[in-house]
C-alpha cells in the first residue's frame, strides 16, 4: 500500500503497521486489472459472474482498501474492501463465507470476535492472536460448523453492542460474553493505543461477567 489516502484511513482505524498489511495482504484498488486480463470475453463474464467487476464493467473494488478472506485451510474463499473515501464496505456477493481469519479456530479454543476486519487487525496489534471477525450481518451454517468442528468453545464478541448482540442466538451452543466497545476496536486504538486496548480486552477476557462496556 502506497497510497497516502489510503494510509491515512487506515491511521485513522489506528492501523499503520505495515507487517501486519503484508500479513494480512492488503492491497488498494485502482482499476488497473481490466487493464492485464486476457482480450478475453469469457474471462471478464466469469470475474463479472463472481461480482469482482459489475455488470457494466467497473471493477467493485475500485478505490477501496481490499482484503483477502482465505479458509483455515488458507484456500481463497472471498474479498471484502473498504473504501477510503466513504469507509464503506463492499465484499462478494458469491462469498460462502462471512468469517474473516477462520485460521484462527484452528488454535484456540476461545475467539475474540468483532463485527469489522479492521477491528480484528486493531486487536491483533494489541497482541492478541485469537481474533475472528464477521463481515457481513449474519454468519453462514458453514461459519458456525466450522468453529464447532474445530473445538472453539467460548467466544467473546467485541465491538459496539447494537451491531455484536446480532450475533449471540447463531452462537447459543457456546459460551458467550461480550466487550461493548461502542466506537469499535480500531477507533480506541486510534484514541488512546495499544495499552489502553489490550488492558481492557484482557479484563474483559478475565472476568466472569456476561457483558462488559469499554469506557473511553
Amino acid at each position: 500500500l502506497r497510497s497516502q489516502r489510503a494510509l491515512a484511513f487506515l491511521k485513522a482505524k489506528g492501523i499503520s503497521d505495515t507487517t501486519l498489511l503484508k500479513n494480512c495482504r492488503a492491497g488498494l484498488c485502482k482499476g488497473s486489472l481490466r487493464k492485464i486480463l486476457p482480450e478475453d470475453p469469457a474471462t471478464l463474464d466469469q470475474l463479472k459472474a463472481l461480482g469482482i467487476f459489475t455488470v457494466a464493467g467497473e471493477e467493485h473494488f475500485l478505490g477501496c482498501i481490499v482484503l483477502p478472506v482465505y479458509s483455515a485451510e488458507a484456500i481463497l474463499l472471498s474479498l471484502v474492501g473498504y473504501h477510503t473515501q466513504t469507509g464503506e464496505v463492499s465484499r462478494l456477493l458469491s462469498s460462502t463465507t462471512a468469517l474473516w481469519n477462520a485460521s484462527a479456530a484452528r488454535v484456540h479454543s476461545e475467539l475474540i470476535l468483532t463485527d469489522s476486519i479492521l477491528d480484528g487487525m486493531a486487536l491483533m496489534l494489541a497482541g492478541f492472536a485469537n481474533v475472528a471477525a464477521v463481515f457481513d450481518p449474519f454468519l453462514q451454517d458453514r461459519d458456525i460448523g466450522l468453529l464447532r468442528s474445530y473445538g472453539v468453545t467460548r467466544i467473546m464478541l467485541c465491538g459496539p453492542k447494537s451491531s455484536i448482540q446480532g450475533f449471540q442466538d447463531q452462537l447459543a451452543t457456546f459460551q458467550i460474553r461480550l466487550l461493548d466497545v461502542p466506537d469499535g476496536a480500531g477507533n480506541l486504538l486510534a484514541s488512546h493505543g495499544r495499552e489502553r486496548l489490550s488492558t481492557l480486552v484482557q479484563a474483559a477476557l478475565k472476568s466472569s461477567d456476561a457483558g462488559l462496556t469499554a469506557g473511553g
